[in-house]
Formats: C-alpha cells, sequence, structure tokens
C-alpha cells in the first residue's frame, strides 16, 4: 500500500471519527437544553413553583397547569390528613383545608389573568364511606381572597345538596351498625352534642392542663433578651430578639410557633404588634393550647394572601389547621405595624386589627386556657407591645 494511498484512509477515518463526536456533542446538548425549557406562560411558572409547596403539604401527589383562557387548574390526591379527623365528616375536613389551599397557594398565582378561573381538585378517601370522593374549588382570579365567592363541588353536585345527602346516608349507616348495641342519636342537634362531648372527653384524657397561676397581666419587654428569653418557648422556626423586636426569619414554612411560658387561665387577652419585613405575610396569634410544647388543640388567627386575608380556626389533635372563618383586609404586607389581638370570653373569642372586632362570638371547643403565643408562616415577622392577660 503505498503512502498516498494510507494517507487517504486515515484521513477518512479521522474525519469519521470528529463527525461522530460532533454528533454526540449536539445530542447532548439538546438534551441539556430539554432540561431546562423555558415557561411559555408566567402562569405556568407559578404553578410550577407551587406545586413543590403543595407535594410538602399532607397531598400524596400533586399536578396542575396553566391553560389560556381558561386558568389554573390543579390536582390533588389525598389518603389521609384533613380527611380523617375524629368526630368530623371526611368531607368537611378536606373542604376547610382546600378553603385554605386556594387562599394560601391561589394567592400566588397573580400572572393568571383576573377575568379566569383558579380550580383546586381533591381527590380523597373517606373512611366511614370506604370510598375515593371528591371536592373541587372554582373561583375567579380576581376573588381568590374571598372564600364567599367560591363555588365548591362535592362528587360533582353542588356542596351543600351533596354533603347534606352524605350526613343522612351517614346516620342511616351509623344507625344500622348500632342498632342492637347502642342507642343513636336520633336529631342532627343531639347527634353533634354527643360528638362534641365525645371530643371534650377524648381531649381531657390527652391533653395535659397546666396548673392556674392566678391571673396574669404582662407587656413583654424585648429589650431585655436575657429576661425575655425565660418567658419564651420556641416550638420551631428561627426566632431572636433584636433592637427591641422578637422576629422570626424563616422562610417558606408554615407553622412557626414560640409559645409565652406561663400557662394562663379563665378568659384572655393576646395582642401584638405584627410589622412585615418579607416573604408572604403570615404573622399571627395562637392561643388555649393545651400544651406548651405543641400546636396540636390550640386556636389561632394569623394573615395570609399575602397580607391580605385574615383567617382563624384551630389544629386539630394531629395538627392539621382546621378553618373557622376569616374576612378580607387591608394589605398588612406593607411593612407597617398592625395590632393583632384575640380576646375570648367563656367558649367564645373575638379577633379585631387595629382596634376593630373583624370576627366575633367564634366558638371554642374543648380545653380552656392553656398557652399563648406567636405564630409566623412563610414570612420574616417582628412582633413588639406584646401583651398577655388572664382572668385566673
Amino acid at each position: 500500500m503505498d503512502k498516498q494511498k494510507f494517507r487517504k484512509i486515515f484521513l477518512n477515518k479521522w474525519m469519521a471519527l470528529v463527525f461522530g463526536l460532533l454528533m454526540v456533542i449536539t445530542v447532548m446538548w439538546r438534551m441539556a437544553d430539554a432540561d431546562a425549557p423555558t415557561m411559555s406562560h408566567p402562569a405556568q411558572k407559578q404553578v410550577k413553583d407551587i406545586l413543590y409547596s403543595l407535594q410538602d403539604s399532607e397531598a400524596e401527589r400533586a399536578s396542575g397547569a396553566y391553560f389560556p383562557s381558561q386558568g389554573v387548574f390543579i390536582s390533588l390526591d389525598l389518603i389521609r390528613g384533613p380527611n380523617s379527623v375524629k368526630g368530623r365528616q371526611s368531607f368537611e375536613g378536606v373542604r376547610d383545608w382546600g378553603i385554605y389551599l386556594m387562599q394560601t397557594f391561589g394567592g400566588k398565582l397573580t400572572a393568571v389573568p383576573k377575568e379566569e378561573n383558579i380550580a383546586i381538585s381533591v381527590d380523597f378517601y373517606d373512611f366511614p364511606m370506604f370510598v375515593y370522593r371528591q371536592v373541587v374549588f372554582i373561583s375567579k382570579a380576581a376573588d381568590i381572597k374571598d372564600p364567599s365567592k367560591y363555588t365548591i363541588y362535592l362528587d360533582g353536585k353542588p356542596y351543600g345538596q351533596a354533603a347534606g345527602q352524605s350526613t343522612q346516608s351517614a346516620q342511616v349507616t351509623t344507625t344500622a351498625a348500632t342498632k342492637s348495641t347502642t342507642p343513636v342519636a336520633t336529631t342532627t342537634s343531639a347527634a353533634n352534642n354527643t360528638a362534641a362531648k365525645a371530643t371534650t372527653q377524648a381531649s381531657a384524657t390527652t391533653a395535659a392542663t397546666p396548673a392556674k397561676t392566678g391571673p396574669v397581666k404582662v407587656q413583654v419587654d424585648f429589650t431585655d433578651p436575657q429576661a425575655a428569653a425565660q418567658q419564651w418557648k420556641v416550638i420551631n422556626g428561627q426566632w431572636a430578639f433584636n433592637s427591641g423586636s422578637y422576629v422570626q426569619s424563616e422562610l417558606g414554612k408554615f407553622d412557626l410557633v414560640s409559645m409565652f411560658t406561663t400557662p394562663l387561665a379563665g378568659d384572655i387577652k393576646l395582642q401584638a404588634d405584627i410589622k412585615y419585613v418579607q416573604g408572604d405575610m403570615g404573622g399571627g396569634l395562637i392561643f388555649n393550647a393545651p400544651k406548651m410544647d405543641t400546636k396540636s388543640g390550640a386556636y389561632m388567627v394569623s394573615y395570609t394572601g399575602k397580607g391580605t386575608y385574615l383567617q382563624w380556626g384551630y389544629y386539630d389533635s394531629t395538627g392539621i389547621f382546621q378553618y373557622q372563618g376569616g374576612v378580607s383586609v387591608q394589605n398588612s404586607q406593607d411593612g407597617k405595624a398592625h395590632t393583632l389581638a384575640v380576646k375570648t370570653t367563656g367558649n367564645l373569642y373575638e379577633v379585631s386589627v387595629n382596634g376593630v372586632v373583624l370576627g366575633s362570638k367564634i366558638p371554642i371547643n374543648g380545653t380552656l386556657g392553656g398557652y399563648a403565643g406567636l405564630l409566623v408562616s412563610t414570612s420574616q415577622i417582628n412582633f413588639d407591645n406584646v401583651k398577655v392577660e388572664s382572668t385566673q
């Protein structure tokens, strides 16, 4: 073989090798580009962002997308959580949880045109009925902060209608199952009283009721960190005394609590000046906690919806929030201090902001008194002028 022919064969093989390498590099580049797609609409990016948080919540699975000219549709699968609260119908717990999700996460979908819809579908297991069911929440994007404007369906029917039918079915099932062994309440009122009594008895056996200490009237002084540290117990979150304020600085997490260590009895009043710093406004108060080291069984009031909605309710025995009510408020995510207060009278409580009562005669079930404290979700909040009072 002469040199010219050898050179030609060598060059051909070398060019084939180079061409092959270029093809491999091109394919790898395209694969890398596919791993980081460019979102076609900012609402789709917002959906992807909140799906990560939803997957960290009670949901087993979460999926969703933005559909142009229609809105955002999110689907959740729920096995055990707000649908498995003792003494409550499964669909009631899911309804309250869904309203909370619509306010908290729906409010983050700011890129959705106001005339389009935001919808969340929750497939859940109904333990008493032994079936899978569905609750759907629909709202115009413009009304996402106002739960009174939500359209809610249970199993494809208007929620009120389907819930009434489900309650009747549950009562029939219970009657048949217990006819020969246990008397059954014959009215809805009697059934509710029986359930409430059972819940109260269960709470009494599991909750450690703190010893009475006498009347309390304290205005906390955060300018003395050493003394203030003796008055507060951090349950979770990043709390610190800073420039005369009590600050929670951890972002992106819910229900971060610091408890006032003195147990309270009788009627109580708790108030604090709450100032937003960063994140999504979620400052609030927690009270009527049976134990100092957990939120379970406690009541709360807090901002949500980026500071435009005030919600109240309680945490059940498993620590899941149960929504009791709420109201739209002037945006508190403005960097100004807002005085949030809660006052109990017997087994009722009221909520006020800047001296204006926004919710009253809200029921308290179970243990009265206990511990009170400060609550933060998804934001950095400064607390000042904290006052704690009790009558016994």
